[in-house]
């Protein structure tokens, strides 16, 4: 951010700036005080300066800068410092006007170092105002919230996204702050109160649910289908945050979220669509999750948890239709997470690999999981990335698979379709290609099921298997006499 710039002096460069010809005397004369003024650096001076605001979180504030002729006044652009002395351009509703509106305050903005708003007249000079900062006054205060946007919500609040830029619908969060109603909601976060396309507060830029210490078990109920569309990008134009996210204290365990109601889940461009982490997750409801033309979409739905000994784990209710559109991964169980998919759930997912020079990881699979269980489940896997090229800072692709399971696979009365296709740019290395990996030591069980695996150009692979065990063998797959296997390899 340019600060104090030297003053443009002159009548001819002032017009200039302004973007106006000088074409004869009479327009001279005409704005005659409005030149000296310019040359007299009096043009525009701030007449109130924002000051420190304090407040209780999760209650809003607002910066207010106030000029003496704001007529003049071409721009006003506000800015913020983090902990780390990064600058941040604001945008939105309110970045570029004389009040900037803060809707939702978190603890950790007492550590920003300030909001500032530089000023551009019609001359093109910069006026930089003082930086004011938020006073946390109950930052030490633990509680549940619920982060919409940039706003912010405490137990027993509400927000109708229709008063807001995000859309329409409903948000309640209740009393005992452990249900999370979402009342047909349409959130696009194309417009926003004051963040822009580089700021993306901590990557949540949809709803996220906090769970503390002296909490049980939460819902997240829907009211109809609820609709959520990501599309600013963080600073390096690429991650667009997380659609749903739930997060409990890692130090706790067996907590659960459930995702119920009578609405469809659907998710637009999010690079995680529904993240849990450190909890537990039980979907009753269907899902649509699908990525925009970038392939932008990383995860669809994951469980995520850094303790082997204390796992989290992904449960799909019976009847469910969850179909989706990822780079990375379809739905995962990770760190020693268990997923279970009940009898009559339809699964479709389409894999496109990422083919950008930062986004990770690099490898798509429909369901990674270190045991996974599905009873009376039909599911569809398609994998193909010849609608991409792959950057010359990405050149290794490692895994595509249409199921990674660690160390449990049983699959009773299920279909499983898998159509990988590897194909597109030469140049870049490809490790594994799998219909079904499982990596445990013990046999699978597989029984009265129907597996169809089709892997075409798949000698681009360093390794191909349509089912692969990379640590014991192929032997570990075994399936009873109903189970009937189709493999098909294409060059």
């Amino acid at each position: 951010m340019k600060k104090f710039t030297k003053l443009i002096s002159g009548a001819l460069a002032v017009l200039m700036a302004a973007g106006t010809m000088l074409t004869n005397t009479a327009f001279a004369e005409e704005n005659k005080k409005t030149l000296e003024a310019i040359d007299n650096s009096e043009l525009v001076s701030i007449t109130e300066q924002p000051t420190d605001a304090e407040t209780n979180w999760p209650d809003g504030v607002s910066f207010h800068v106030e000029v003496d002729h704001p007529e003049f006044v071409a721009s006003y652009q506000w800015y913020i410092y983090d902990a780390g002395w990064n600058e941040y351009v604001l945008g939105g509703k309110t970045g570029n006007t004389d009040t900037l509106e803060i809707p939702g305050v978190l603890p950790g903005m007492r550590n920003y170092y300030g909001f500032q708003c530089v000023i551009t007249d019609i001359a093109g000079r910069e006026i930089v105002s003082d930086a004011a900062r938020i006073l946390v006054e109950n930052y030490e205060e633990e509680k549940s919230y619920i982060r919409v946007g940039e706003y912010v919500l405490d137990a027993g609040d509400f927000l109708d996204l229709s008063r807001t830029p995000y859309g329409s619908g409903i948000i309640s969060f209740s009393k005992n702050a452990e249900k999370l109603l979402l009342d047909h909601v349409n959130y696009d976060n194309t417009n926003t109160v004051y963040a822009t396309d580089t700021v993306i507060m901590d990557g949540e830029a949809g709803i996220s649910y906090y769970m503390p210490d002296n909490m049980n078990d939460v819902t997240i109920e829907l009211i109809g289908d609820c609709n959520m569309t990501l599309t600013q990008l963080d600073d390096d134009g690429e991650q667009a945050g997380q659609a749903l996210y739930v997060i409990s204290n890692l130090e706790l365990t067996g907590r659960t979220v459930k995702i119920t109601g009578e609405g469809t889940f659907r998710s637009s461009f999010a690079d995680k669509a529904i993240h849990a982490e450190y909890v537990s997750l039980i979907m009753e409801v269907d899902a649509d999750i699908c990525c925009d033309e970038t392939n932008r979409t990383q995860e669809g739905i994951l469980v995520t948890h850094i303790d082997n000994e204390v796992p989290c784990n992904l449960t799909i209710t019976p009847g469910r239709n969850i179909k989706i559109k990822t780079s990375g991964i379809g739905m995962a169980a990770k760190e020693g997470g268990i997923t279970t998919i009940g009898e009559g759930t339809n699964i479709d997912i389409t894999l496109r690999p990422v083919a950008g020079s930062q986004l990770k990881p690099m490898a798509s699979i429909g369901i990674d999981s270190d045991e996974l269980y599905m009873n009376g489940v039909n599911m569809n896997v398609y994998g193909d990335y010849d609608d991409t090229t792959f950057s010359a800072q990405n050149r290794v692709f490692y895994w595509f698979m249409g199921i990674d399971a660690h160390e449990v696979l049983e699959m009773n009365n299920t279909n499983f379709n898998a159509t990988l296709i590897a194909s597109g740019d030469e140049n870049f290395e490809r490790v594994r290609m799998s219909g079904i990996e499982y990596c445990g030591e013990d046999a699978t069980k597989i029984t009265n099921s129907n597996i169809q695996v089709t892997l075409k150009n798949y000698d681009k692979f360093k390794f191909s298997s349509a089912l692969f065990n990379p640590f014991y063998g192929d032997s570990t797959f075994v399936y009873d006499d109903a189970t009937h296997i189709a493999i098909q390899y294409e060059r």
